[in-house]
């Protein structure tokens, strides 16, 4: 009677489940286009609503796939069309053609396109203004016109071109400017030939400043950080670089500068500068783990407009094995003593650990630095320190500390520079960036080392298309004695190895060493790679890299023969801070691999 029973449940239970299975629409397999030639089929995507599942969808298989409509899906269609000839190809094609599997449940649709010929850009005339100085406007604007006879005709090139003009006569003065144009397209050879026509406006020049917002800030800092003049030609330019400086001195949550060229007076248009202040107070605290400096804690408090204006006082600690303490504080005064450059005094107390010595760093510096066009600077730095530094060595008898000043005093002024035109902070892909710095130790009136010490580190970024980025990096420097001083001290030398250094040893384990194995440092350091970044899927990433280089132990001495090398290979996510990259390197014609593992965020260069 018992099983009477479960097979009755069974059966019935089966029934439910063929009827809800039989009931349930079709859902996607997958999307396949053919003939696209000229458009990926990446972007052919993103004009449909209907899609199939992505990898990583496809990883979590408990979730169903996207419902399949066929009404949908013609949108669908209609969209690609309209792409197409936004894009210069208004006679294309499409059949589309689905099969359905697995007894009609999965949907895998075909779409086949014939993109046709495409129409490219014809003749391109102007029409001539009359007036010299609008004139000049154009014939300057048209030196860099991005529309070229020849290529094909797209929407969006048309809208560039013209944007690109309008923005000259609005750095010039004719923010009112407006360009139409006329198209005749020839069906015989397919070429489209445009016709242009500007009409300039009136001269405009900036009217009165008014300043509003929720800020404390006095109103006549602001105003000094201002490049706006009143009376002055319009110029959209201008509007942008007190809008960038504004925003620079990092006290404003936003800041927007607008010209109201609808309320003309007398041919002047008012300026409308709009602020909101961030937090006086803000902290930062974070933890972590690398493979390199194991835990990581960091701490950041820092108080805008101390002391008024824009000032900043930030406190900064940080611990991890091999700096256990690094505690900083800093006092910036923008505008000192010059108009932008800023000034800032920093001591600092450093605990840090090597495989044969400690240094423990107590000092200060005081560093003026001039912020020049986009990332780039430049800064002179004037310090002092005091070293103490202990003997770490397996034996703890490192004889060549011996020779060294164990508790010195220093002083030094360092020069640096820093050059960057790379396309993006973090993650650059075309571009290059330069840093540069030299210091001098000295004199031995007031420093018990005397030293001059060179480093310059470049890189470059080429896009390859296709998402790849092929990045390069030459990083070179030498330091020596100068004066009475015969030895440079071992905390300043050269150590190679490391997450940003070449990746096949672990972190500054490339060193001259003594008989027992002790790191020497080195005087003199060459470093050089190359990396193939790859993108794999939406926010991750791959990358290829070799890497050569070696630190000597005299100044001056490079020897090319005597280089190390290593290889590898590693992952790349994307986060807003840079990428949190998983590398694994090995040392090559050194005998048996040895693989170095590294995690830690950024680029290597």
């Amino acid at each position: 009677m018992h099983s009477r029973h479960t097979l009755v449940f069974l059966f019935t239970f089966l029934l439910f489940f063929h009827a809800a299975w039989a009931e349930k629409p079709p859902t996607v397999r997958s999307i396949q286009f053919l003939g696209n030639s000229h458009i990926q089929d990446a972007r052919l995507s993103e004009q449909m609503n209907t899609r199939e599942k992505t990898f990583i969808q496809r990883l979590m298989f408990w979730k169903s796939s996207p419902i399949f409509n066929q009404v949908l899906l013609e949108d669908d269609l209609n969209r690609i069309k309209s792409f197409y000839a936004r894009n210069g190809f208004p006679g294309i094609g499409i059949q589309q053609k689905t099969s359905f599997v697995r007894n009609g449940k999965r949907a895998a649709i075909e779409i086949q396109i014939s993109e046709g010929k495409p129409v490219k850009v014809g003749d391109i005339e102007w029409t001539k203004i009359s007036d010299s100085i609008t004139a000049t406007v154009l014939r300057d604007a048209l030196e860099d016109f991005p529309l070229k006879q020849g290529q094909i005709f797209r929407d969006h090139s048309i809208f560039e071109a013209e944007n690109n003009v309008l923005k000259s006569f609005s750095d010039q003065g004719y923010p009112l400017a407006h360009i139409s144009r006329d198209l005749k397209l020839d069906k015989d050879t397919s070429y489209a030939h445009i016709h242009f026509s500007v009409k300039p406006g009136h001269l405009i020049h900036f009217g009165d400043i008014h300043i509003s917002g929720d800020s404390l800030v006095p109103e006549s800092y602001i105003r000094q950080n201002i490049t706006l003049t009143p009376g002055a030609i319009f110029s959209m330019k201008e509007m942008d670089k007190t809008q960038m400086k504004l925003g620079s001195l990092d006290l404003f949550r936003y800041v927007t500068v607008r010209a109201q060229t609808d309320s003309l007076i007398r041919n002047q248009a008012p300026v409308i500068i709009r602020v909101s202040e961030l937090p006086r107070w803000s902290v930062r605290a974070g933890a972590g783990y690398g493979t390199e400096d194991k835990q990581r804690l960091s701490l950041n408090l820092m108080r805008r407009s101390f002391l008024g204006g824009a000032r900043k006082l930030i406190l900064s600690a940080k611990h991890s094995y091999y700096e256990p303490i690094d505690v900083s504080l800093k006092f910036i005064q923008p505008n000192f003593p010059f108009e932008r450059i800023d000034m800032s005094v920093s001591p600092f107390y450093l605990h840090q650990k090597e495989r044969s010595f400690e240094v423990f760093k107590t000092g200060a510096g005081i560093t003026f630095q001039h912020a020049m066009k986009g990332r780039s600077s430049v800064w002179l730095n004037l310090g002092i320190e005091r070293n103490r530094i202990e003997d770490r060595s397996k034996d703890g008898d490192f004889l060549d500390l011996e020779d060294l000043i164990l508790l010195n005093n220093k002083a030094s002024i360092t020069v640096g520079t820093l050059i960057d035109k790379g396309n993006d902070l973090f993650d650059p892909t075309r571009g290059f960036k330069i840093s540069s710095q030299l210091t001098l130790m000295g004199p031995s009136l007031i420093s018990d080392y005397s030293y001059g010490k060179f480093m310059i580190d470049g890189s470059r970024y080429l896009s390859l298309g296709s998402g790849l980025t092929f990045a390069t990096r030459l990083k070179t420097g030498f330091i020596m004695p100068l004066g009475k001083s015969e030895v440079t001290p071992i905390e300043d030398r050269f150590l190679a190895g490391g997450a940003n250094s070449l990746r096949g040893w672990a972190r500054n384990r490339i060193s001259p060493v003594d008989d027992e194995g002790n790191q020497l440092g080195g005087d003199t350091m060459l470093e050089t790679g190359v990396e193939l970044r790859i993108p794999v899927y939406e926010i991750f990433g791959a990358a290829l890299f070799m890497e050569a280089g070696n630190v000597w132990r005299e100044a001056f001495k490079y020897d090319l023969q005597n280089l190390r090398y290593d290889v590898g290979a590693g992952l790349r996510i994307k986060t807003p801070i840079g990428p949190a990259r998983i590398d694994v390197a090995t040392p090559v014609f050194e005998g048996k691999p040895e693989p170095q593992l590294f995690i830690t965020i950024g680029h290597a260069f």
